[in-house]
């Protein structure tokens, strides 16, 4: 066995979040993430990969991850419309614009 120092999956996920632009990534993902990491890692090393390759193996399953669906949840609150029924015309109007922009797959599917 190595007498490396223990490698911190934790602290290498959450450095790659914020670089990926994600970082309020919540601890329960960077904690799931960096123990299927070490799992990389260690099954890598009971294959007979050395530690480098083996380390290697974990950070390219980590660069090839999409995190942007891992972000955490808006607050309740943050910035949520009025309900319609107190809504002028126009307000909601914009409100239904930005509905499509944020979801145009959607409207698009709907509307042909």
């Amino acid at each position: 066995m190595s007498d490396r120092p223990p490698i911190d999956w934790r602290e290498i996920v959450a450095r790659h979040a914020a670089a990926a632009g994600v970082p309020d990534l919540s601890d329960r993902a960077v904690e799931e993430l960096a123990a299927h990491l070490d799992e990389i890692h260690r099954a890598a090393l009971r294959a007979g990969a050395g530690d480098a390759e083996a380390r290697e193996r974990a950070l390219f399953a980590l660069r090839e991850s999409p995190l942007a669906g891992l972000r955490r949840p808006p607050r309740r609150g943050s910035n949520r419309l009025p309900p319609l029924a107190v809504l002028s015309p126009g307000q909601a109007l914009v409100a239904a614009c930005r509905q499509l922009r944020a979801h145009r797959r959607f409207a698009a599917s709907r509307t042909a």
